[in-house]
């Protein structure tokens, strides 16, 4: 009994998590596109736009969109600082550290971060993907209980996987 019913949730939690009703979003000012799993609240500001949802109260989902931020590259030293500092905020250990390309062209470089780190007694992994393009700054990040980790990892690739860059009409 207990083998059925373990079954039987794994099969409607992939049915939940694997739904294809995520949302396209533009952002024409930094020439990118992504998705998220539902309309994300969006917050707009000077030259920073920030999308966040989450799912299952706890599963959260954000991009921030930095437009004319005149960055060619970020240094190993930046990227060094950056990670400490997230350290010190999150009180959390480094799982992954490592350059990746965006949109398939080798001037898009970023960086992929995981950490891990404990909130009031419950262990989190937030994976952040980091990539200038055309002068702007965009990051994605994911946050996600361990204990739904093995299910959320779907869920984090197709996430990552969405950023598309969009023909620049200069």
């Amino acid at each position: 009994m207990k083998a059925t019913f373990f079954i039987i949730l794994c099969l409607l939690q992939q049915f939940i998590f694997g739904q294809n009703n995520w949302v396209k979003i533009d952002n024409h000012s930094c020439d990118i596109s992504f998705s998220m799993p539902q309309q994300p609240n969006i917050y707009d500001t000077l030259d920073i736009k920030y999308y966040n949802t989450s799912i299952d109260t706890n599963i959260v989902f954000q991009v921030h969109a930095i437009h004319n931020e005149q960055l060619d590259d970020l240094g190993d030293s930046i990227w060094n600082n950056f990670i400490q500092q997230l350290l010190i905020v999150t009180n959390g250990e480094l799982t992954q550290n490592k350059s990746v390309k965006f949109c398939e062209n080798e001037h898009n470089r970023g960086r992929l971060i995981g950490v891990r780190y404990n909130q009031e007694n419950i262990y989190y992994f937030m994976f952040i993907n980091t990539f200038i393009n055309d002068e702007n700054l965009i990051v994605q990040s994911i946050v996600i209980p361990q204990h739904k980790l093995p299910s959320a990892i779907a869920l984090k690739n197709k996430f990552f996987n969405s950023l598309k860059c969009e023909e620049n009409e200069d």
